[in-house]
């Protein structure tokens, strides 16, 4: 576990994705007056796949490795999930988002990551 190949960085943020896909459906299921369970167990589904991808990842690299990579990738994806699902992003919101992903990256630099 002291080496971090490529490929597992990849898998973080493809897993990152899928899991916000799984956000993008809960969210769906939330938003109407009813929870929409169609959307809600197809969110309960991806996050279960993502688990068995998770597995993988963390036999070959360490939390804190993964953590700020996931953190960064997450941050990044939700944000362009909401803006496609029509949310609108005001400029302080802008701000706290690139300060979340800076302050994600000191961690990552000076935190033993």
């Amino acid at each position: 576990m002291n080496h971090f190949p490529i490929s597992s960085a990849a898998l973080i943020v493809v897993l990152g994705g899928v899991g916000v896909l799984g956000d993008v459906c809960i969210k769906r299921a939330a938003d109407s007056s009813q929870v929409d369970l169609r959307y809600f167990a197809a969110g309960a589904t991806i996050y279960l796949v993502t688990a068995t991808g998770w597995l993988l990842v963390m036999r070959s690299v360490k939390l804190i490795t993964i953590g700020p990579l996931y953190a960064i990738s997450t941050i990044l994806l939700l944000t362009i999930a909401g803006m496609v699902l029509g949310e609108r992003i005001r400029p302080a919101e802008i701000l706290g988002i690139c300060l979340a992903v800076a302050s994600v990256a000191l961690l990552a630099r000076f935190g033993g990551a």
